[in-house]
């Protein structure tokens, strides 16, 4: 967690393939989606998959041997509450 005393970021390492649900559990903040719109009380469902980690850039040089990335690092970000 950080928390500059103007926005306060929450971020968590998690896995892919895994069904989810992001819920607040606070008297004082909504969970909202980029367009503002509150999300229900049972929260918002989501899960990372594969395609959440494809690149739309070309890739220049040699090709590497990768593994493939098992987790995704994800933030939620609030503002002016505390």
């Amino acid at each position: 967690m950080y928390d500059d005393g103007t926005v306060r970021d929450y971020g968590d390492l998690l896995p892919l393939n895994v069904p989810l649900t992001v819920t607040v559990g606070s008297v004082r903040a909504a969970l909202v989606d980029q367009s503002g719109v509150v999300f229900s009380a049972q929260g918002k469902p989501f899960q990372i998959t594969p395609a959440d980690f494809q690149s739309s850039t070309v890739a220049l040089g040699p090709t590497w041997n990768v593994r493939p990335p098992q987790a995704k690092m994800i933030h939620v970000f609030t503002s002016g509450i505390h």
